[in-house]
């Protein structure tokens, strides 16, 4: 079976290896990004099946960088990880509906 590829964002680089230990043998992990406008090129380059985003990013934050991915690969899906604080996660998440996130696309558990 075809395993999906994944792109991790993260400005926390000990986060990223974490989660790369934790996905390894899931996933295929075709990059990393530390800052939300080298993921935007990255994913541009890469073409991953899924990112994982983490919302607070420099340069370029998570939200403003899932509303440009959206444009550039409509079909990419995008998970925002679950933190301490989700319920103000979660509702600044809803701004995604704004750059036309679908439905089956948004989840905030």
């Amino acid at each position: 079976m075809k395993r999906a590829r994944l792109l991790l964002a993260d400005d926390h680089m000990l986060v990223i290896e974490g989660i790369r230990k934790l996905l390894e043998n899931d996933f295929d992990l075709v990059g990393t990004a530390g800052d939300g406008q080298a993921l935007v090129r990255a994913a541009e380059q890469l073409r991953p099946d899924l990112i994982l985003l983490d919302i607070s990013m420099p340069v370029l934050n998570g939200l403003e960088a899932c509303r440009q991915l959206l444009k550039i690969l409509p079909d990419i899906r995008i998970i925002f990880p679950h933190h301490a604080r989700r319920a103000r996660l979660c509702g600044r998440s809803l701004a995604l509906r704004s750059c036309r996130l679908p439905p089956e696309k948004f989840r905030c558990h």
